[in-house]
């Protein structure tokens, strides 16, 4: 390949020889025509190169700037989810506490329907011994008063 220094000197000067003999407004051959015209797509490889050059590193720092963007985003995604976690946590928590709760209320009304069940036992007990009392008593005074009306 060329040695780019070399050619661009040798260029610059066959250009400035052919564009002094323009400026002179003297006729120019066509290998100088095509010294003018190597000297245009030099010119115009230059500054495409040097477009092209500006854009790639734009779209880099473009590129870096939607990944930054999106490294922030996904650890702000990360701590959300941690932090949901750490509520699901909590939650299960809550839950269990609450069905400890609700496990140790449901022994206790079964506590309490037994003592209810024996409650009631008692008063069924006692409601009968009143009403045998209350028979006998009846009797008793049916009894008197059958033995008041005799003797009278």
């Amino acid at each position: 390949m060329f040695d780019n220094d070399l050619f661009e000197t040798w260029l610059n000067k066959k250009a400035g020889e052919v564009f002094d003999k323009v400026g002179r407004e003297e006729p120019i051959r066509p290998d100088e025509m095509m010294i003018l015209v190597l000297k245009a797509q030099a010119n115009h490889f230059i500054h495409l190169d040097t477009d092209l050059r500006k854009d790639m590193k734009d779209l880099r720092e473009d590129i870096n700037r939607d990944v930054q963007d999106l490294r922030k985003d996904m650890k702000d995604l990360r701590e959300d989810m941690n932090d949901l976690r750490k509520d699901m946590n909590d939650l299960r928590k809550d839950t269990n506490e609450l069905r400890q709760d609700t496990n140790v209320l449901r022994v206790d009304m079964n506590n309490l329907r037994g003592d209810v069940n024996v409650l009631r036992e008692d008063m069924e007990k006692r409601f009968n011994r009143t009403q045998w009392l209350i028979g006998l008593g009846i009797t008793f005074l049916t009894g008197l008063m059958s033995l008041y009306q005799f003797f009278q």
